[in-house]
């Protein structure tokens, strides 16, 4: 039995640390090796090709009714930081992954918000909220900096697929600063 703390998904190092421990425990060393590597090498090249923009942002998620902001534990907002986003998430009090409502996002205020794409549902959890009056004057909304990330790219779901999560956020960083 492997047990694994949410700490080995919330950062691409956490989940190639995790594909080692797994290769060892499958006997399959060499390969978990390489597949770690090989995701090693891509954040390390995305990260080296950052261009240090830095605009305010704001990740969201869905999960049945309730859209919340996510802390900056998780791999999304991880990633977003490590591209250059400046997180209002604690300029709202959010030290936890917690539901959002509108006021909360006008008092952000983020140049860029980043929506996960949970299971394919696309935007359509997020369509209300965002379509508030409330929210028309938001930086991110105001200048459509609105960005959907699929789950399968950028969560503690991501695997191997996280440096194309990255790298999309790195360029939409890269454009909105």
């Amino acid at each position: 039995m492997l047990n694994f703390g949410p700490e080995s998904f919330n950062t691409p190092e956490g989940v190639a640390a995790a594909i080692d421990v797994l290769g060892r425990a499958l006997g399959h060393e060499e390969r978990a090796s390489e597949l770690s590597g090989e995701l090693t090498a891509a954040v390390e090249e995305i990260d080296a090709d950052l261009s240090g923009a830095a605009p305010t942002t704001l990740s969201l998620m869905a999960r049945g009714n309730s859209v919340m902001a996510m802390d900056d534990s998780v791999m999304l907002a991880h990633l977003v930081q490590r591209a250059g986003g400046v997180s209002t998430a604690s300029k709202v009090g959010i030290t936890q992954t917690r539901p959002i409502d509108a006021e909360l996002i006008a008092v952000a205020n983020p140049d860029v918000i980043f929506l996960e794409d949970f299971m394919g549902q696309g935007s359509t959890p997020f369509d209300a909220l965002l379509a508030n009056p409330a929210l028309a004057d938001v930086r991110a909304i105001a200048n459509r900096q609105v960005h959907l990330i699929p789950m399968d790219e950028a969560s503690a779901l991501s695997g191997t697929n996280t440096p194309e999560g990255y790298r999309a956020i790195a360029e939409i960083i890269a454009q909105a600063g």
